[in-house]
């Protein structure tokens, strides 16, 4: 299953380019449920 996952990421990396982690992001924002708060900002650590 998480190939397909890859393959749903590769495609929106190639469509969207640099505004691709920006999608990724808001599909992220989707996927929770309950009372959260959010930070205006991402801290990503590579």
């Amino acid at each position: 299953m998480s190939s397909f996952g890859g393959d749903e990421d590769s495609k929106i990396q190639a469509q969207l380019g640099e505004l691709a982690p920006y999608v990724k992001y808001l599909k992220k924002l989707k996927t929770l449920e309950g009372i959260q708060m959010r930070m205006p900002f991402e801290i990503e650590i590579r």
